[in-house]
């Protein structure tokens, strides 16, 4: 994604960040790398209007059930875990519709998206 990036001139700023302590025991602790860099960027008052995370990609399985959610979603989404997810928090609706717009006008590959609660585990 850098390497596409790299010549394109924008009228804003794209970072590409790498964090360390994402998983477990730090998740949802002060130690969690993105905890320390949202601390950051808000110290000093830096204007973010967007952040996408590459969460679990390349993981991809065509079987029936390979994929599962918590009740009421499971009688939404697919059952086969063939997709890329786009999930954001009920203030980012605009940003995701947008995102799986410009993703299928690019891409021939199965999307789902959803917005929703920041309490529902995933979209925090």
């Amino acid at each position: 994604m850098a390497r596409l990036m790299a010549h394109k001139t924008l009228p804003y700023t794209i970072r590409f960040v790498a964090f360390v302590n994402e998983e477990s025991p730090f998740y949802f602790t002060s130690n969690m790398g993105s905890f320390q860099y949202a601390k950051h960027i808000t110290a000093k008052k830096e204007n973010i209007i967007a952040m996408f995370s590459i969460e679990s990609m390349g993981y991809y399985k065509d079987t029936k059930n390979s994929q599962k959610y918590p009740f009421p979603f499971n009688f939404f989404y697919p059952n086969k875990a063939n997709f890329i997810a786009f999930i954001g928090n009920i203030s980012s609706r605009q940003l995701v519709r947008e995102s799986i717009r410009s993703f299928r006008n690019i891409a021939q590959f199965p999307s789902e998206g959803f917005t929703g609660p920041a309490a529902i585990p995933g979209v925090a």
